[in-house]
């Protein structure tokens, strides 16, 4: 008996051609879908980022103090003035043993428009009055195109926003951050009072 060489026929090729070509597209779909939510997530991290940075400037804000030797210093990308700081304690000071502890210093926020970035460090008051400052800048915030900040000063005409100040302590201050990415251009601008400004 005469055995048939087994084959596929033109119906069975065709068939799991078919089958092949529906789950390339259902899989292409699936990944397409996923780059865009992590797309989407790339962006609300960002978004996130940019809020917490935003909270954190705030409240170094309201911890602004009036110490003779440090002055509240601003320009559109560069921000330092004194106030309470978490730093590490003086081996020296009788508050050695609590390591670290709050203390008059200054803080600096700083964008760095070559690297996109926004840095933060801080100094207690000795390294701040000095210029040396007491930690390496972190990044607070990255991939941001620009960061603008104005300061609201009081004059006889109201008050007026200035894009620099090297005197006195503004009321507030206006910061406007923007980053884009492939679903346009996003835009953060927040008012910040200042407690002890004037």
């Amino acid at each position: 008996m005469k055995l048939k060489p087994k084959a596929f026929t033109l119906i069975e090729v065709l068939l799991v051609s078919s089958l092949i070509a529906i789950l390339g597209i259902a899989i292409f779909r699936s990944f397409g879908n996923g780059l865009k939510l992590w797309a989407k997530a790339q962006r609300l991290n960002r978004d996130a980022d940019v809020n917490i940075f935003l909270d954190k400037v705030a409240e170094d804000l309201r911890s602004t103090t009036i110490v003779s030797g440090l002055a509240f210093k601003g320009s559109e990308t560069k921000l330092s003035f004194p106030a309470i700081v978490m730093t590490q304690a003086d081996i020296k000071s009788s508050r050695a043993s609590e390591e670290i502890i709050d203390q008059i210093g200054a803080v600096q926020y700083r964008f760095e428009p070559s690297e996109h970035v926004i840095y933060r460090r801080q100094a207690n008051y000795a390294q701040a009055v000095k210029g040396k400052w007491g930690q390496e800048e972190k990044v607070v915030v990255s991939g941001i195109e620009d960061l603008d900040i104005h300061y609201e000063v009081s004059s006889s005409k109201g008050f007026l926003l200035k894009s620099e100040i090297s005197d006195g302590i503004p009321s507030g201050i206006v910061i406007e951050v923007r980053f884009s990415d492939d679903s346009g251009v996003h835009q953060f601008k927040r008012y910040l009072s200042i407690p002890v400004g004037g």
